[in-house]
């Protein structure tokens, strides 16, 4: 996963002329593909949690947001993580990045991908953000 659009409680994320609530943009690297191991799993967070993978060499290749329900399986937030079998993740790398409003795309640099997301759905929160509109956790990896 290399970038991510949450929206309020309204389709406000747009691609091609579609108004959508969620959008999620996977880039193919084969050499990241192959080391995937076979071990994923869902972390759900809460409206407002900074939720990422729990593990220290995963990352994200799905995600959840909710509008104003819990509706990532009873949770406002998911992110789908998996593990690398011999790549790591270079924890000094990670960063946060907050879009200034809803609807707005966010995508990781060139070389990282994402490891965490937040989403505030319609509440008018600070704790995503300067705006609270969400959030994207990008990572670089070694090897």
């Amino acid at each position: 996963m290399s970038g991510y659009c949450s929206s309020g409680n309204k389709k406000d994320c747009k691609w091609n002329n579609n108004s959508y609530s969620h959008l999620i943009e996977c880039k193919e690297d084969s050499r990241v593909s192959l080391d995937f191991a076979d071990r994923c799993y869902w972390a759900f967070g809460d409206f407002e949690e900074l939720n990422k993978c729990l593990g220290p060499d995963e990352l994200a290749v799905g995600a959840c947001s909710s509008g104003s329900n819990d509706d990532c399986n009873k949770n406002a937030s998911g992110v789908r993580c998996c593990a690398l079998k011999t790549m790591t993740v270079n924890q000094s790398s990670c960063s946060w990045q907050y879009p200034s409003n809803y609807g707005e795309y966010r995508k990781c640099d060139a070389n990282k991908y994402v490891r965490g997301v937040c989403t505030v759905g319609r509440w008018a929160s600070e704790s995503c953000g300067s705006y609270g509109k969400g959030a994207l956790y990008c990572c670089a990896l070694d090897n």
